[in-house]
């Protein structure tokens, strides 16, 4: 049933309740001043204060692999091993790339499966793609705080030398840097985990590279270079 109150997804033409809801986002956003987002939000709580904020990022191709690894419902849909991957990677792409060839890739990354019926069927909306597009979100984040405010961190120069990028970390809080030895062994005594841990073996397979494979990684990192320039 659709009328002026309701919109149902008819199966004739579903595209008619995408175009409503989003003419309504439009004219709630011209209300408010602009449209609501988190980075926003975040700054209206803490108002004028001094704001400092970071981030680890990790290499969104490895990033993408490792969760592919960690959740069950990936290989279980598109089976294991890097045959399945392969069909994941290849599906999520496509997705994504059909609704860049009509909208930005900001549109796509933040509002993909309300754009338009055919991305909300993609399986889960390409989420593990759209968690590494980084600069779509790091932009709003500098746009609402300053780029003072952001400190962006490798993940990997995190892994390689914890101690000069907690030094990084120090300085962007205004923290003091100089510690001696017993209280850096504090901050370094234990092992850093690697976000690799817990792969269901049984349902992504046995046989899986525990690294990203170098024809994997090729794609996966040109597809990102693309959305995160």
């Amino acid at each position: 049933r659709s009328d002026k109150k309701f919109c149902v997804r008819a199966a004739d033409n579903p595209s008619n309740c995408y175009k409503q809801a989003q003419a309504a986002s439009v004219q709630a956003a011209k209300a408010m001043g602009g449209m609501i987002t988190l980075p926003g939000l975040v700054r209206a709580f803490h108002g004028g204060k001094s704001v400092r904020l970071i981030a680890i990022l990790r290499n969104p191709a490895d990033r993408l692999y490792a969760a592919w690894k960690h959740y069950p419902h990936y290989p279980k849909q598109y089976g294991s091993g890097l045959q399945g991957f392969d069909k994941y990677i290849a599906e999520q792409i496509a997705g994504f790339r059909s609704c860049t060839a009509r909208h930005s890739t900001k549109d796509c990354a933040l509002y993909f499966e309300s754009i338009a019926p055919e991305y909300e069927d993609v399986f889960y909306h390409c989420d593990q793609l759209i968690k590494g597009m980084y600069s779509v979100f790091v932009s709003d984040w500098i746009q609402a705080f300053g780029r003072d405010a952001f400190l962006a961190i490798r993940a990997e120069e995190y892994y390689q030398d914890p101690k000069r990028v907690l030094k990084q970390v120090f300085r962007h809080l205004r923290l003091e840097d100089e510690l001696s030895m017993s209280e850096w062994a504090k901050f370094l005594d234990h092992p850093i985990k690697k976000p690799d841990r817990g792969i269901h073996k049984s349902i992504a397979g046995e046989d899986l590279p525990t690294e990203l494979p170098a024809t994997q990684r090729r794609g996966l990192e040109s597809f990102f270079s693309e959305v995160n320039n």
